[in-house]
């Protein structure tokens, strides 16, 4: 392909320069005649005044005459030429155009071919078809996977639920004791300290020995609770946890 394309342009480029080279001797031809043309009534005033003054007259009207038709003349040709300079520069450019500009753009196409083809050959390689395929693969390629892509299930996005607030988690659970049923008529009458239970804790972190006013509080509870008729409860000061 580069071959027949240089062939093409050489041989552009040669009938561009000869037609150049034509014109340019044309406009230079009929440049002397019109000069020559022009000359003509002066040449034939030389030759009346040569004459006698008899054939003066005649000679002066003639002179006219000749100038007169050699002025039309002379005019058509004038505007022939400015045709010709014309077409003389358009030849000037389609030499340039030949010879600079054509065939860089020609050598810059022909790479871009190369590369083409050498990708297409490699995506026929791919594709395991011939290279005058490859296109109509990828497009059937194309749209399968687009047709697959819109036979996918559309997976609906599920709401997280809600984490309950403190209160809401504190009245949903429920504690029961499994044998509540045998402890119905048993009354306790401890009461809840927290600041003792805090101590407690903290006792059960560093275990030490009761103090006077802790067992006097026990056993003001222990008296009370005979003097109501319920059985004390003894609780130990230090408990042991138990794992079931």
């Amino acid at each position: 392909m580069k071959v027949a394309l240089d062939k093409l342009i050489f041989a552009v480029q040669d009938i561009a320069k000869q037609n150049a080279a034509q014109v340019k001797l044309s406009l230079k031809a009929i440049h002397d005649s019109t000069v020559a043309l022009r000359n003509v009534p002066s040449m034939l005033e030389k030759q009346a005044d040569a004459s006698t003054r008899a054939q003066t007259r005649t000679s002066e009207e003639l002179a006219n005459l000749t100038r007169g038709y050699v002025a039309s003349a002379c005019g058509e040709m004038d505007k022939k030429l400015e045709d010709l300079q014309s077409v003389e520069e358009e030849l000037n450019k389609l030499v340039t155009l030949t010879t600079q500009v054509l065939p860089s753009k020609i050598n810059e196409v022909l790479t871009h071919a190369a590369k083409n083809d050498r990708c297409m050959r490699s995506l026929a390689q791919i594709l395991e078809v011939a290279p005058t395929e490859v296109v109509h693969k990828v497009k059937t390629i194309t749209k399968l996977a687009s047709q697959q892509s819109s036979q996918l299930i559309q997976v609906p996005k599920q709401d997280h639920p809600r984490h309950p607030t403190t209160k809401t988690r504190d009245e949903a659970i429920n504690y029961e004791q499994l044998n509540v049923d045998e402890f119905g008529d048993v009354e306790y009458h401890l009461d809840f300290d927290p600041i003792a239970a805090a101590q407690g804790e903290s006792r059960r972190s560093h275990p030490r020995s009761a103090s006077r006013s802790e067992q006097q509080a026990r056993k003001d509870q222990l008296a009370a609770a005979e003097e109501d008729g319920v059985e004390p409860i003894t609780v130990d000061p230090e408990p042991v946890p138990r794992w079931v």
